[in-house]
């Protein structure tokens, strides 16, 4: 359930299919998702509450995270957070479990994007990935983004963010 277009540019979410609709997770599943998540930040150590969470928890988590599309995204993240229902994950972590469930809809919010609004002069108080009404500011301006570029899709603009980002780099 977790989607086919992560995945598709490498970012692991073919892994995660299915992790949703199980009647429960196992710590080996946790501990393969908090891998997956590394291997796209880079950075291990962080997730190691996220494995310490309880699995039932975490799996109530993620299927409010991306089966609760009835409800506005700030919401849900709301109450993710409120509950404790992803506990060691941050905005950064969940937007990207977001962008690969619904890549045409959750571009996620991270360094990357951070650095691409800096620099481009887009960047705005109140949208960043310090909060669920912060991330939440973010997908609407990148809504605004991707329609003035015309773009397919508002998941689009995170491959905007990421070619300039890898442009940096070379």
């Amino acid at each position: 359930v977790l989607g086919e277009e992560g995945a598709h540019q490498g970012r692991g979410s073919g892994r995660t299919d299915g992790l949703v609709s199980k009647r429960s997770l196992s710590a080996k599943d946790v501990a393969k998702l908090a891998d997956i998540l590394a291997v796209w930040t880079k950075h291990r150590a962080v997730y190691r509450n996220f494995e310490k969470n309880s699995r039932k928890k975490t799996l109530e988590g993620l299927r409010m995270l991306v089966d609760g599309e009835g409800r506005d995204i700030q919401d849900r993240l709301r109450e993710i957070k409120e509950k404790k229902l992803l506990k060691g994950l941050q905005i950064p972590a969940i937007s990207l479990l977001l962008y690969w469930s619904r890549p045409d809809a959750y571009p996620p919010f991270n360094a990357k994007t951070k650095a691409f609004l800096e620099d481009s002069k887009m960047a705005s108080p109140g949208m960043s990935a310090s909060s669920p009404a912060c991330y939440a500011r973010w997908l609407g301006f990148a809504e605004l983004l991707g329609a003035k570029l015309h773009l397919p899709s508002v998941g689009h603009v995170d491959r905007v963010v990421t070619k300039y980002y890898d442009s940096l780099r070379r």
